[in-house]
């Protein structure tokens, strides 16, 4: 069974996933596209935007909890919350 993770949990879990493990990764050769993180396994996906990145990881894991957000200098952190909130959401990195 899938965790169900805070909006506050998922933006914890999914920046430091992305800190830890994907920024070397992914920056600079990524920037300016998304990635969608799935929060139990850590495991990711890109792509040109975020309805690319969501389907790519969904290929993998159908089921579970993402963050996703763009990928460089200037990361956009409130995607994750407008994803699954519906609505505008600033946070501080």
């Amino acid at each position: 069974m899938q965790n169900a993770y805070t909006l506050e949990e998922i933006e914890q879990r999914g920046l430091a996933t992305y800190a830890a493990k994907l920024k070397s990764v992914l920056e600079p050769a990524e920037n300016g596209r998304v990635v969608a993180i799935h929060l139990d396994s850590e495991e990711y996906a890109t792509g040109r935007d975020s309805p690319e990145a969501r389907r790519a990881i969904r290929g993998k894991h159908p089921s579970g909890q993402l963050l996703l957000m763009d990928i460089g200098n200037e990361p956009n952190y409130s995607l994750a919350a407008r994803f699954l909130a519906g609505q505008p959401r600033l946070c501080k990195s």
